[in-house]
């Protein structure tokens, strides 16, 4: 049983990871009619978050869950949780199950923020809270597990990756909601216009000449300010 496993977990992990990375990769909702970027002559773009030491180990009890959830989906109730209090062996068994000299295995996983809602203002007087909508939107969980389980945790590293697709639509649905609101509710030095103050204006980003951060910046800025008479 150990040599079926030793030869069929190292070849179902590419598949496993190739299509966690395309669901996790594909165009935001209502953008499936763009041309897709996973024909063969477009370069996929997008940025990967490196995650810190501390991050990783809160990453590490994640993907333990997420083990257990999905052997509990697919097998009886009863055995992911006699699974996760052997979960030091467990380890050790996946990681005998690749070659020796390997340190370290890939393992990809596709996750969805959803929708999030935040009250920009407080709740006034029959006017409700000016709010900021994001969509939900598709990130790759990209996970290197450790191979050498007497060296460290189950995670030697951990990323996050999201397509320059999702930014652009996280960003757009943004920019038509900040355009909408009126500024006297969130500056009281406005507060002596008569009409709404609302702020048009272009917005962008680059990527730093070594591609290590991205800057958001604004332009055209326009404002129509109205005085008492």
């Amino acid at each position: 049983a150990r040599q079926a496993a030793a030869q069929s977990l190292p070849a179902w992990l590419n598949p496993w990871n190739a299509s966690s990375w395309a669901a996790a990769t594909e165009p935001p909702h209502g953008q499936e009619d763009v041309v897709s970027h996973h024909s063969s002559d477009a370069r996929l773009s997008g940025m990967v978050f490196e995650l810190d030491s501390r991050d990783v180990v809160v990453m590490e009890r994640w993907t333990w869950d997420w083990i257990f959830d999905w052997l509990r989906a697919g097998t009886c109730s009863c055995l992911p949780e006699i699974l996760r209090a052997a979960g030091p062996s467990l380890h050790r068994f996946v990681a005998s199950l690749f070659a020796d000299e390997q340190a370290s295995a890939p393992f990809a996983v596709r996750g969805c923020v959803p929708e999030m809602v935040f009250n920009v203002t407080e709740q006034e007087e029959g006017c409700p809270p000016l709010q900021l909508k994001l969509p939900a939107f598709e990130i790759c969980v990209l996970l290197e597990v450790n191979l050498r389980p007497g060296s460290g945790g189950l995670l030697a590293r951990a990323q996050v990756a999201i397509t320059d697709e999702h930014m652009r639509n996280i960003v757009a649905k943004a920019h038509s909601q900040i355009t909408q609101w009126d500024l006297r509710r969130l500056d009281p030095r406005l507060a002596g216009f008569t009409q709404p103050v609302c702020a048009q204006f272009d917005i962008g980003s680059h990527w730093s000449a070594d591609r290590d951060h991205g800057l958001f910046f604004l332009s055209n800025l326009n404002l129509t300010l109205q005085l008492p008479q």
